[in-house]
């Protein structure tokens, strides 16, 4: 097992604040850039002024959205050295494990494998240091930097995440665990996965907020982009579990090609409010793409999730199944899309959400869509929302379990197949306490 070093500096200094033009500058110059990163982050920084946000398609909740977040007061990094406690990696997790907090890497260690055949983990700036030529081939293909006004932020400030590189026919036994912890400050990390032909790689997220200082906005703002070369197989995992007082725009998008498989299981579990697509382009015959995903929004969180799955190439697979609840006066919004373009005969594609609310004030919009241009296809889509099932409470019931421990394991039941896919025990035991910890 290796350890990287991260370069964590042992300054502290005083919090930036604002989404401004110097603050862009500023960080470019404690990062180090080059001419070429520094003019790209100010290119960004333009088109985040005169660019739209997202839509925000949640209909109870009009009055909190993308543009109510106070960026004025937008905390965009910190050069404060996190606490020594953010150094150390959980004894029983994943050989291979890169912990960030506030952008900056804090720990980093490698499984023996990584290097032994030859690929390539790195906290991302280690990468751009390291391997710019690999970094900049693939930074921006899948997720163009002007898709939206937080898109263009994400790359203004970008700071943070990793870069992984599976070589040719590489198969990593073990996941990637990365850890991404909000302190004191937003975060704006950017996941690179790229997998080539015939190699495989599982990758598992699991981002956190700390309770709020007070000190102004924080927000995470992420990009994931996904490279499945042809016959790659790739499993990615983001558990997300932030407090209340944290917004969160995301998109994740992967590539896939001919004969590749990617699997994507993005589960929500909190923040302020919540915008995250995550998509899919089949782009090679024979492609696969599986979206195994949860939400569970409670108190006053509002969540915007959208999945979509677009068939480019003939005989593709597409699958996605979403499991969702809201408890309090907790809102979701889902938008599903099936595209299947002409260019995709023989294609096959399924997508189901179910959802649970389990209170009066809970609210759910469940929107299935098909976008179909080919007759020789086959495409299924459906939604339910409902409460839970009284018969199969009474079952319990009358098998002396008490009502409330009735409901728990029924909502954690309903949950399983999303936590069963994770494939780390310390993951899924944690997703599972953060699921029963809601209800």
């Amino acid at each position: 097992m290796a350890s990287l070093n991260v370069g964590v500096s042992p300054e502290r200094e005083t919090l930036e604040r604002g989404a401004t033009r110097a603050a862009v500058e500023r960080l470019s110059a404690i990062l180090g850039d080059d001419e070429v990163e520094r003019r790209a982050r100010l290119d960004a920084f333009e088109s985040f002024q005169r660019l739209p946000p997202p839509p925000w398609r949640l209909s109870r909740s009009l009055k909190r959205n993308l543009e109510s977040i106070d960026l004025e007061r937008l905390i965009p990094f910190s050069t404060e050295g996190p606490s020594a406690e953010d150094y150390e990696a959980d004894a029983d997790s994943s050989p291979t494990r890169i912990v960030c907090v506030d952008g900056q890497a804090v720990s980093a260690r490698l499984a023996a494998e990584v290097a032994a055949k030859g690929a390539y983990i790195a906290p991302l700036e280690a990468a751009l240091r390291e391997r710019p030529d690999l970094v900049r081939a693939n930074l921006g293909r899948v997720v163009a930097n002007e898709t939206h006004r937080f898109t263009a932020l994400h790359a203004a400030f970008r700071r943070g995440g990793i870069v992984v590189y599976v070589p040719r026919g590489v198969v990593l036994e073990e996941p990637v665990e990365f850890r991404m912890i909000v302190d004191r400050a937003a975060g704006f990390p950017h996941l690179l996965i790229v997998a080539d032909e015939d190699a495989s790689v599982r990758v598992i997220e699991q981002i956190e907020s700390r309770p709020a200082t007070g000190e102004g906005t924080r927000i995470l703002c992420s990009v994931r982009e996904i490279v499945a070369a042809r016959g790659a197989r790739i499993h990615h995992a983001a558990l997300q579990r932030l407090g209340d007082d944290v917004a969160e725009i995301a998109i994740l998008r992967a590539s896939v090609n001919r004969d590749a498989t990617v699997e994507i299981a993005p589960v929500v579990l909190g923040g302020d409010i919540v915008k995250m697509d995550v998509e899919a382009s089949l782009d090679g015959e024979g492609a696969d793409a599986h979206v195994l995903g949860g939400f569970f929004a409670s108190e006053r969180e509002a969540f915007d999730l959208a999945s979509r799955i677009t068939h480019r190439a003939p005989h593709t697979t597409g699958n996605a199944v979403v499991l969702g609840a809201a408890n309090g006066a907790g809102q979701a919004a889902f938008n599903g899309m099936i595209s299947i373009q002409e260019n995709g005969p023989g294609s096959e594609s399924n997508l189901k959400s179910r959802t649970l609310l389990l209170s009066p004030k809970a609210h759910v919009d469940a929107v299935p869509g098909l976008e179909i241009a080919n007759n020789d296809v086959k495409a299924y889509h459906g939604a339910t929302i409902g409460e839970i099932d009284e018969e199969t409470l009474f079952f319990c019931q009358a098998r002396g379990i008490a009502p409330d421990v009735a409901r728990r394991m029924i909502i954690t039941g309903f949950f399983s197949p999303v936590v069963d896919a994770i494939p780390s025990l310390r993951a899924r035991t944690w997703l599972q306490q953060h699921i029963e910890a809601k209800v």
